[in-house]
């Protein structure tokens, strides 16, 4: 599981540490690049909801008094933290990435690869419904 935290980059570091802890060995939230990437331990379905993860986040921004300020937006193992009054797609998903080829795009959530940059427009749209 996927939590974009490109518009809550200052306190990715602190929400990963909350979620690993409140998770109680069941997961290892991890910040990889400006994301963070939810590393299950356990095959147990219980312990895969991205309800669950929802959850441990509005609580962590209840917390930091910072709950009316983003909201959240899932798609599968895709969770999205922006700021309330709208949601962009970032202009760093549509780039090309180094380690690819340079006729090859790379969706910055998931992974997903083309060539074709409309078919990646599109991809990356799905993420945000």
């Amino acid at each position: 599981m996927r939590v974009d935290c490109s518009q809550f980059a200052e306190l990715k570091v602190e929400l990963a540490g909350y979620i690993s802890e409140k998770l109680e060995g069941g997961a290892i939230a991890l910040v990889q690049s400006g994301d963070i990437v939810i590393d299950w331990l356990s095959e147990s379905p219980q312990y895969r909801s991205s309800v669950q993860i929802i959850s441990l986040i509005q609580s962590f921004l209840t917390t930091k008094d910072l709950s009316g300020e983003y909201e959240l937006n899932s798609f599968e193992d895709f969770i999205g933290i922006h700021l309330r009054g709208g949601i962009q797609i970032p202009k760093r998903s549509a780039r090309k990435q180094p380690d690819l080829p340079p006729n090859v795009l790379r969706c910055a959530h998931c992974g997903y690869v083309t060539s074709d940059e409309s078919a990646l427009r599109l991809h990356e749209r799905l993420h945000y419904l």
